[in-house]
This record gives structure tokens, C-alpha cells and sequence, in this order.
């Protein structure tokens, strides 16, 4: 398919499909996976967003934008339509008539685009074909105008090579011996039109799996003394969920895997267990930076009890 795209001027839309879904992916990856969202003397909330699940979302928006781009860069109703010009001019007081052929390439695109091609002096439609890198043999029809300039016809056909020769049988024929005065040759691809209902499915599918990621919030207040495990869904679904008293926290830090190229923050609590923020690992840096901050704000939350527990004495 991306081979017959070259003849089409389908370079425009092809790059613009490229460029949108490269900077999707490029938004994914700076994004940052963890970060303090909010930090003031009370409460401090670490943000968890759902990376992982957004890059899964990459590939039906991927399917998605193929199949929305593919009807604008390949017609779906293409006409060829062709009349003989008989041209009288006079050589010696002699009437010398000479056949020309001129036609017309009408594309017709989704969202109401036409192009038209217009063809002086066509000669003849020859076949061409080549080897992709899976071994299939592609074909593709020129049609030859003056000076011998090659001139590409959109045709699928069933894409085996007796539905192109006789499409080209048809024109040559006509060229040399005309039945008619006139030739039109149609194709209607507008059944594949389908395709953009699929790649509006699929854009709506990489949509809703990007609303409902689930956001976590990890937070820390100090007035209820407690570390607090809040999702969010859109305004569907808020959960909360106490896990753990501030007091029993020793301070946060950055557990490594092996290989030092992923990690997470874990707490460390009095108990001597760990309390990972996050279940699995991952490459975002500033996770030094966070623990940082997480251990400041800690250390305000001991000394606001150590000042209260004076208070009380």
C-alpha cells in the first residue's frame, strides 16, 4: 500500500501522520511519571501519572490515524476519461487529419477533494511492475503523453496482473483503433470509505484509555497525621484510602533494580518493612529530588508532633 502512495502525491498527508503521531510519542516520553503536584506546611502530594498505560494508547492511535489518512491520500473514485481530437491542417492543399488523444484523471478524495489531471496527446498506457521487501510483486499503470512524460493511473483492480492488462488493452485500443469517440474508465473505491469509521474507533478507543487511566495521588497531611492513596478516574471514580500513619514513616528514599536503569521511592518505616510508591519500576529521573522534598516535609511533620507532645506535658 505505502508503495502505490509514492504515485499519488500522498507525501503531504503521509508526513503530517507521521509528525502527529512522533510528537504523541514524544509528549509521552517528557511527560513527567512522577512529581510533586502540590507541596505547602501541611500537606504534600506526590503524583503518579499512568505512563505505561499511555504508551499501550500509542498503538490504536497509531491504527487510528493510518486509517483516517489512508481515504485522503488515496482516491476513492478515479476516472479516466479520454476523447479523439481530430486536428485538420493543411500541407500542399492537402487535408492531412491527425487522431489525438487527449484525457483527463479525475481523483476524487474523501472530504469533497478533486484533482484533475489533464493528459494532451496520449501515445499509449504501459504497465509497470516491481519486487517489494515481502516479495509481492506490485503493479502500477502509466499513461505516456507527448514527450514521452509517464503519468501515474490509480488502479487496484484485485491487484493481479490480468485486471491491469486489460485496463491497459482498453486504452491502447482505443488510441489505435477507436470504437467510439469517447473512452471513461471508472473505479469506485468508495466502499473502502469503511475505513474511516474504523480509524474514528480506534482514535475513540486510545481516547477513553487516556481518560480512564487511573491518576494516582500520594498524599501526605499533616493534620490527619496519615499518608493517604487517592485515584482518580475523569470525575467518575475518587477513591481514597489511608495506608500508613506519618509517624510510622523513617524517610523516604530511591530503591535502584540491579542494572540501575529503573527504579521507584520506597518508604522506609519503623517496622524495618518497605512501602513502595509505586509498584513497578521505572527510567524517570528527578526521583532524588522528590525523596528529597518527601523527607523535608517528614521532618516538619516529627517536629510538629515533638511540639505538640511538649504542649500536652
Amino acid at each position: 500500500m505505502f508503495e502505490y502512495m509514492k504515485y499519488f502525491g500522498a507525501s503531504g498527508y503521509f508526513k503530517l501522520f507521521v509528525i502527529i503521531w512522533l510528537t504523541t510519542i514524544l509528549v509521552v516520553l517528557i511527560y513527567p511519571a512522577n512529581q510533586i503536584n502540590q507541596i505547602n506546611s501541611r500537606k504534600l502530594i506526590y503524583k503518579i501519572n499512568p505512563k505505561t498505560i499511555w504508551f499501550f494508547a500509542l498503538f490504536p492511535e497509531f491504527c487510528g490515524l493510518l486509517f483516517l489518512t489512508l481515504p485522503l491520500i488515496l482516491p476513492s473514485m478515479t476516472t479516466l476519461a479520454c476523447h479523439h481530437n481530430i486536428e485538420a491542417t493543411s500541407i500542399n492543399n492537402y487535408e492531412n487529419k491527425t487522431a489525438i488523444v487527449e484525457c483527463n484523471i479525475i481523483e476524487e478524495y474523501q472530504l469533497g477533494r478533486i484533482k484533475n489531471i489533464p493528459i494532451s496527446q496520449l501515445k499509449k498506457a504501459i504497465l509497470d511492475e516491481k519486487i517489494n521487501k515481502d516479495k509481492d510483486i506490485l503493479y502500477q499503470i502509466y499513461l505516456l503523453s507527448e514527450a514521452d512524460k509517464k503519468i501515474p493511473l490509480y488502479w487496484q483492480g484485485d491487484l493481479k496482473r490480468k485486471s491491469f492488462e486489460k485496463i491497459i488493452e482498453q486504452i491502447n485500443s482505443f488510441i489505435v483503433k477507436p470504437q467510439n469517440n469517447t473512452l471513461t474508465i471508472k473505479q469506485d473505491d468508495r466502499a473502502n470509505s469503511f475505513v474511516f469509521v474504523l480509524g474514528s474507533f480506534f482514535l475513540l478507543v486510545t481516547l477513553l484509555i487516556i481518560l480512564f487511566a487511573p491518576i494516582r495521588y500520594i498524599i501526605f497531611d499533616l493534620d490527619s497525621e496519615s499518608l493517604i492513596d487517592r485515584k482518580k478516574i475523569l470525575f467518575l471514580i475518587n477513591t481514597s484510602t489511608t495506608k500508613l500513619n506519618l509517624k510510622d514513616i523513617t524517610q523516604a528514599t530511591v530503591e535502584a533494580t540491579e542494572t540501575s536503569e529503573t527504579s521507584r521511592i520506597t518508604l522506609l518505616l519503623n517496622s524495618g518493612d518497605n512501602f513502595p510508591l509505586t509498584f513497578g519500576y521505572d527510567s524517570g529521573t528527578g526521583k532524588s529530588e522528590i525523596s528529597r522534598l518527601i523527607n523535608r516535609f517528614l521532618a516538619r511533620s516529627y517536629d510538629a508532633n515533638k511540639l505538640n507532645n511538649v504542649k500536652n506535658d
